[in-house]
């Protein structure tokens, strides 16, 4: 993150207001990062992530929906493919909604889709965790310039002593 950037970089004031921007970056690929002003990465993860899904419904994959009446193995990898999917946040409603994500499992490449749709939901999870943890002031990028804004600052302190007491030598 450049340093402009990290001084723009919006932190919210209390938790409640983190885990808003949480449900924002899970329900809209990217929006927590953009509402926190870290644009960059508001736009390398949402295109990540839309591109990741278009993939998996364009390869025939199928989202996984939560449905009754399955056995008991079955209702165990079809909820953890829900919730992974619900992890795309709209993508998952759009794609539910309007029947694009059914899969076609005689198609060869219905598995590779279905990988897809679920890696698209699970990166976005990752995603708005990271947009929560930059929202409360964690951020990497930041700490990381801050600490090299703090070296560049001890340098120059050092540099100054040295030149005062180069300049007081010469007067005596």
């Amino acid at each position: 993150m450049k340093d402009w950037e990290a001084a723009s970089a919006r932190v919210v004031s209390n938790k409640a207001a983190a885990a808003g921007v949480f449900l924002l970056a899970i329900l809209v690929p990217g929006a927590g990062h953009l509402y926190l002003r870290r644009r960059k990465k508001a736009l390398l993860l949402a295109s990540i992530i839309i591109v990741t899904f278009v993939l998996g419904v364009h390869l025939q994959g199928k989202l996984f929906t939560f449905e009754k009446g399955q056995s008991g193995s079955e209702t165990l990898i079809n909820s953890i493919g829900s919730l992974a999917g619900l992890g795309s946040g709209i993508l998952y409603f759009i794609a539910v909604g309007f029947g694009l994500a059914k899969g076609q499992i005689d198609q060869p490449t219905f598995e590779i889709g279905i990988t897809f749709l679920l890696s698209a939901g699970l990166f976005n999870i990752l995603a708005a965790v990271d947009a929560y943890r930059c929202s409360i002031g964690y951020d990497y990028d930041a700490a990381e310039a801050a600490r090299l804004q703090a070296q560049k600052e001890k340098k120059a302190k050092k540099r100054a002593r040295r030149e005062s007491s180069r300049r007081d030598k010469e007067h005596k």
